[in-house]
Parts: structure tokens; sequence; C-alpha cells
């Protein structure tokens, strides 16, 4: 491994747990109306391409039935892959969109 992988690699260890950080950080004793599911995967990948247009990257988006996660990032082919059995929530979104962007970035 190049140092410079290495460092590539130091930094998105960093950067995930700054992000789970803030993922725990949420309060979730209190149900409301923002953890209601509401939106498909369609619905899901227009939100993050609207919220993506704020960043100077661009990154491909997919649908899958054969994952456990709602969306994960394949950083290797920078690809988001969305749950195509989930429906997100308000509450996923804003997570999702903060968590898997810089991912991605």
């Amino acid at each position: 491994m190049t140092a410079v992988s290495q460092l590539n690699t130091h930094n998105h260890l960093i950067t995930t747990q700054q992000n789970a950080k803030f993922i725990l950080s949420f309060d979730n004793d209190e149900s409301s109306e923002a953890d209601i599911p509401k939106y498909s995967p369609k619905e899901t990948e227009q939100l993050f391409r609207s919220y993506s247009k704020r960043y100077d990257f661009t990154y491909n988006i997919k649908h899958s039935d054969k994952m456990s996660a709602i969306a994960m990032v394949l950083n290797n082919i920078q690809t988001l892959v969305l749950n195509s059995d989930h429906t997100y929530t308000d509450s996923e979104i804003t997570i999702l969109t903060n968590h898997e962007i810089v991912c991605i970035w």
C-alpha cells in the first residue's frame, strides 16, 4: 500500500467515525413526522441528485434489492446504491445525504 493510499484510507476512517458520531447524536426516543416512510427509491434518488448539486463532483446512483443496508457507497466506482425495497423517511434522507455524499466525495 502506497503512502497516498494509506493516507486516503486513514482520512476515510476518520470521516466515517465523525459521520457515525453525527448519526448517533440524534435522539431517537420520540417518533415524529420525519420518521414516517414516504420516499420511494426513485424519489430518494432525485433528493440525492438535488442535494449533490452543491458539490463539484459526479457519481452514479444504482438500485438494488440484494442488500440489507438501505444505502451504501461503492467508492471504487463512485456509485451510491439505494435499496430498491426500502421506503425512506425524512430522517433517513437527512442522515444519508450527509453521510453517503461525504463518503463518495
